[in-house]
């Protein structure tokens, strides 16, 4: 399953007054031709608020924006972003035709409706001259979010949100490519202008059981249950800049630099190399995880090792294998060594690296970013005592059988679900975790053939509120280019906001 990570103007604002020269000869000779009016820039002076009541009654305003809902179109959901915003990989304009487009971009923003900020802490406060003689002032802040499910971003977690935010001019920024951008404004409001990163980076970690059933007849599976622990290395590229990635850190086991590559999906969907290999789904999204390379036997391979092209790439998580048996699940995870807290870096490159073998090795990355592993993954063991589910979400009642949902999957029909699950307690280090989604995903061949690559997958995602138990969801037909469905889930997610899910999975295999 992917893990999406997303965040939250204007018109762009010029005035050039025409200047008019004169000779200062009393003779002007009439075949010359006139002057050229020399443009002259009208700068908009930034506010001298002070820096944190600056901060504090801007963050205010947002809030008061997502007060009662996301705002809709696009346009409207970014009215506090500038021109020129950029964050993450994600251009304003990116984020507008996303969000009208795409109907997960609105529903993975639901949580955010009624969030509050709090706790504001200006970081920095500058005044940038720009090159046509404007100037802006930007001032970096932090602060915690509290949801309307009463979980919250909380300082210090790194997973605290950081934003720039500026007042005056915009000209002379750069987007994420490094070209200019030609929709800045100038005027005195703060705006939103980003964190400046050309890609998102991310690194989360996620509990899972997953209950299982079989396609054809819906019957239970043997096992019938399983649990999973991983850590997702998240890379996402919308600028569609680079075409893979190292992460070194921790944890991820390398007999030599605790490093994995990563290949864009943008690759393993269009390159002729990746036809036909692991991972090679037709339509993933530009903006979809990177995935980690494989070694020869299917599993995630130290980048000194991996061959991408031969082997695919197909995780975009570090996890050990499912077991039965949740104590046994925490000694193989234990052995990786991950830390709470650790660092992670992350090269983005934008050559050949991935054709080869080490290829990445005297390259030199186009950007490069750190991430913290906030927390571990809780012990499965703690959250399934003695079998029990308690501390994970779990489906009480659905208005189909496993082999009624199975059968729709597998005649690609859309299908009409109700579900109510049991919200988790508190997890084992007492925080609460808070209702995040419930996601109805479906993968397949997208072919006729009996192979499974090349693949195509799909997902929708619901937000019912945010401490709902209960959800009426039409989900719908497998789109054309999956052409046989071969798996299906539905997962009902729950995270704490700083770094930590927990999923219930049902699948169909």
């Amino acid at each position: 399953m992917m893990s999406h990570t997303f965040k939250l103007s204007a018109i762009p604002f010029a005035a050039f007054l025409a200047a008019c020269g004169g000779g200062s000869n009393s003779v002007i000779d009439a075949a010359a031709p006139a002057p050229t009016p020399a443009p002259v820039v009208v700068s908009v002076a930034p506010s001298v608020e002070p820096a944190l009541e600056a901060a504090k009654t801007f963050l205010a305003k947002y809030d008061a924006l997502l007060a009662t809902a996301i705002p809709t179109p696009g346009s409207a959901a970014t009215a506090l972003n500038d021109g020129c915003y950029l964050a993450n990989g994600r251009s304003k304009a990116y984020i507008v035709a996303d969000f009208d487009a795409d109907p997960l971009a609105v529903a993975s923003r639901q949580a955010g409706v009624g969030t509050v900020r709090s706790n504001v802490k200006v970081l920095a406060d500058r005044t940038v001259a720009n090159a046509d003689g404007t100037s802006r002032r930007e001032i970096d802040v932090k602060y915690d979010v509290a949801f309307k499910d009463g979980s919250k971003f909380e300082s210090p977690a790194d997973t605290v949100p950081e934003e720039t935010i500026l007042s005056g001019s915009s000209a002379g920024a750069k987007l994420a490519d490094g070209s200019a951008c030609a929709t800045s404004e100038s005027k005195s409001d703060w705006r939103f202008f980003g964190n400046r990163k050309i890609v998102t980076t991310f690194v989360n970690a996620t509990n899972q059981f997953t209950d299982r059933s079989a396609l054809a007849t819906g019957l239970p599976l043997a096992p019938p249950l399983l649990h999973r622990k991983f850590v997702t290395l998240g890379v996402q590229d919308p600028a569609k800049l680079a075409t893979y990635a190292t992460i070194t850190g921790p944890g991820l086991i390398s007999s030599t630099s605790l490093t994995v590559k990563l290949v864009s999906p943008r690759l393993l969907r269009d390159a002729p190399e990746f036809a036909g290999k692991n991972g090679n789904f037709v339509n993933w999204k530009d903006d979809d995880n990177f995935r980690v390379c494989r070694n020869a036997s299917g599993g995630n391979a130290a980048a000194e090792i991996a061959d991408c092209v031969l082997n695919g790439a197909t995780e975009d998580r570090w996890l050990a294998p499912d077991n039965v048996n949740p104590a046994a699940l925490d000694t193989a995870f234990a052995v990786y060594g991950f830390v709470a807290g650790g660092t992670y870096t992350i090269n983005l490159f934008a050559d050949d690296g991935w054709k080869t073998v080490n290829g990445q090795l005297g390259k030199t990355p186009i950007a490069t970013y750190s991430s913290k592993l906030e927390n571990l993954p809780f012990s499965a063991a703690a959250l399934a005592p003695a079998g029990s589910q308690s501390l994970y979400p779990s489906v009480l009642t659905g208005s189909k059988t496993n082999a009624e949902v199975g059968t729709a999957i597998l005649v690609k029909s859309p299908y009409s679900l109700n579900l109510t699950w049991s919200a988790p307690g508190a997890m084992p280090d007492g925080r609460k975790v808070a209702h995040t989604n419930v996601y109805f995903y479906e993968q397949g061949r997208a072919s006729a053939g009996t192979t499974f690559n090349p693949a195509s997958r799909q997902i929708s995602i619901e937000y019912p509120g945010p401490t709902a138990t209960a959800l009426n969801a039409t989900v719908p037909a497998a789109a054309a280019q999956l052409v046989t469905p071969t798996y299906a889930e539905i997962g009902i997610q729950y995270g704490n906001r700083n770094g930590n899910t927990v999923r219930a999975v049902y699948a169909w295999q």
